[in-house]
């Protein structure tokens, strides 16, 4: 499983899920309402927000005057859910919606899981870890990292630049785009450098040895 998730991508570029919404994996959309820390969808989405499936973590786009990106926190019901303002952390406290969003706004939910999980995989071959779902036993697999949260901009990092070098061949505005790719390739690799995973090497739960992304670069 990767280390980051959409909201973590949100909290670093939270205009991508506006301007290149596009680059994303839709997983559903509609018109919604929006009050304190609900989003309720207008009548049922197709798919709906179970059916989507939409998890905490996701982020959700409201478009018009009073739209904005917010993080998912829950989902209630096919079509309601609970948000909030992206927070610095995922475990802090909802922040509530600045104003009531009525009558409804057109909304979308889409995501860079896509991209994250390559990434994702990238950085286990670096580490010389295997996920899961591989069966190999000369290597260990990717729960053996103890500090998952410290890898996440890591992460992010490498995901945007997928993204912008992706956009920058099918946008009329390929030099910005190219820009922001090349940005976020130097942000990945000065942040690789910076980082190290600790691994737990023998199962006791603990990390025992430290490994750094030595090796690697993001090409795609």
């Amino acid at each position: 499983m990767a280390f980051a998730k959409d909201r973590d991508i949100a909290v670093i570029e939270p205009t991508v899920f506006r301007d290149l919404i596009w680059m994303g994996q839709v997983i559903t959309r509609g018109d919604c309402v929006v009050y304190g820390t609900t989003l309720e969808a207008s009548g049922v989405p197709s798919p709906d927000f179970i059916e989507g499936p939409v998890s905490p973590g996701n982020v959700v786009h409201v478009s018009g005057s009073l739209g904005a990106t917010y993080e998912i926190t829950g989902v209630d019901g096919a079509n309601m859910m609970r948000i909030s303002r992206i927070r610095d952390l995922a475990s802090g406290p909802e922040l509530v919606a600045p104003e009531q969003i009525s009558p409804p706004l057109p909304f979308v939910i889409a995501t860079f899981t896509p991209q994250v999980e390559w990434v994702h995989g990238q950085l286990l071959e670096m580490l010389g870890l295997r996920r899961e779902t591989v069966d190999d036993v000369t290597r260990l697999p990717e729960s053996c990292v103890k500090n998952p949260d410290e890898l996440v901009r890591l992460e992010v990092y490498g995901a945007l630049q997928l993204v912008y070098s992706a956009a920058a061949g099918l946008s009329s505005a390929a030099p910005q785009m190219l820009a922001k790719a090349s940005q976020w390739r130097r942000a990945f690799q000065d942040e690789r450098q910076r980082v190290a995973a600790r691994i737990d090497t023998d199962g006791d739960g603990a990390a025992d040895v430290i490994r750094r992304f030595n090796v690697g670069q993001l090409v795609r």
